[in-house]
Formats: C-alpha cells, sequence, structure tokens
C-alpha cells in the first residue's frame, strides 16, 4: 500500500495551508482526512465545499447522517427506481432534498475512496 503523509498547516502543499489552519483554529486540531486530502489542494477544497454546502441543505442534522448512512450501502449505482423515489417524497422529503442528497453523496465518495485508499488514520476525537 502506498503511504501517504498528514499534512500540517505549516508544511501542506500552497492551496492547502489555510484550510488546514481554519480546521485547526475552528476545531482544535485538524481531521486526518483533511491532513490526507491536503496533498491536493483541489481535493481538499471541493471537499470541504461539497461538507459546507451539504451542511447548510434543507436537511436536518438527524436526516443528515441517516443520508451518510444510507449512502454507505447503496447498492443500485445510482439508479432510483419509481417507488423508491416516491417512498423519499412521501417521507416528507423533496425534490430539492434528493438533489441535496446528490451532493452529499459526492462528498461522502471523496471521503470513502480517500479513507479506504490512503488508510487513513482515525482521529482520537471519533
Amino acid at each position: 500500500m502506498v503511504t501517504f503523509s498528514l499534512n500540517t498547516a505549516e508544511a501542506a502543499p500552497s492551496g492547502s495551508s489555510n484550510p488546514l489552519a481554519e480546521a485547526e483554529e475552528s476545531i482544535g486540531f485538524i481531521p486526518k482526512l483533511d491532513a490526507t486530502l491536503a496533498a491536493a489542494p483541489g481535493h481538499l477544497a471541493s471537499y470541504k465545499f461539497f461538507h459546507e454546502r451539504f451542511s447548510r441543505s434543507d436537511i436536518s442534522a438527524n436526516e443528515f447522517s441517516e443520508v451518510w448512512q444510507e449512502i454507505n450501502v447503496v447498492l443500485n449505482r445510482g439508479i432510483v427506481g419509481e417507488v423508491d423515489f416516491q417512498a423519499f417524497i412521501d417521507s416528507g422529503f423533496t425534490k430539492r432534498n434528493i438533489l441535496e442528497t446528490i451532493l452529499g453523496l459526492d462528498q461522502k465518495i471523496m471521503s470513502n475512496y480517500t479513507n479506504h485508499l490512503v488508510e487513513t488514520p482515525v482521529n482520537p476525537t471519533f
């Protein structure tokens, strides 16, 4: 397995230093996923952008967590049948929520692939 470094704000490539410093200032540490993604500044920026946008969606905090869990067990490779689509709507979700769920999926794909590929260590906080 190829080893990836955990970047610090001081030693990260140009374009990743500020987001890492902001994370450390905001939550008191740099999440190890962020430290890994920092090797590719565009990847880190995209991940943070998706996270920020998904966090501001109309989906509640509980639904947000549920969506992430559901994304982890997606079996139909993006094909949503009419019955499943209608069940989603009948549960009180909106068409906007469907698109916001796809945004969450985008973010989760980035983190899952990165975590599995580079074997990101788990932060003690989690």
